[in-house]
C-alpha cells in the first residue's frame, strides 16, 4: 500500500514501522513494479481533478524500493514476481496464468509485474 502514499506520508510510515517492529521483526509487502502512473490518470467529471485511478502516488523501480526501505531496514531482499491465480478459476485462466507466469520468468512481461520486499529491522 506504499504506492498509495505522498512522499512525506510514506517517509513517515516506513519510519513507523521500522519503531514499532521488534528487533530481527520482518517487514513484507508489495508494490506494482516500474508503473506508467500516466497510463491510469481520469479526470473527475464533478470536480476537473486529475488522479491515479487507484489512487497511486509513486511507481517504483527496483532500485527505488532499496532507496525507501533503507534508512529503516537491514537485510533487505527485493526480486520481482507475478501474482497468478491458480485457484478457483477456469482451465483457460490457468493456461493464461502460467503463460503470464513463464513470461515474468523469463523477463519478457513487464505489466502485471509487481516488487516484492522483505526487509529486517536491525
Amino acid at each position: 500500500m506504499i504506492e498509495h502514499l505522498s512522499n512525506v506520508q510514506r517517509a513517515s510510515g516506513l519510519k513507523e514501522v521500522g519503531r514499532v517492529l521488534k528487533k530481527e521483526g520482518l517487514f513484507i509487502g508489495t508494490v506494482p513494479y516500474d508503473e506508467d502512473l500516466s497510463t491510469n490518470k481520469i479526470l473527475c467529471p464533478r470536480c476537473g481533478d486529475i488522479f491515479h485511478r487507484w489512487g497511486h502516488q509513486k511507481s517504483f523501480g527496483l532500485a527505488a524500493i532499496r532507496e525507501e526501505l533503507s534508512p529503516f531496514f537491514s537485510e533487505i531482499e527485493i526480486k520481482k514476481i507475478v501474482f497468478v491465480p491458480f485457484r478457483s478459476v477456469s482451465l483457460i485462466r490457468k493456461i493464461k496464468s502460467i503463460f503470464y507466469w513463464v513470461q515474468a520468468k523469463l523477463g519478457i512481461l513487464s505489466t502485471g509485474l509487481n516488487i516484492y520486499f522483505c526487509s529486517k529491522k536491525g
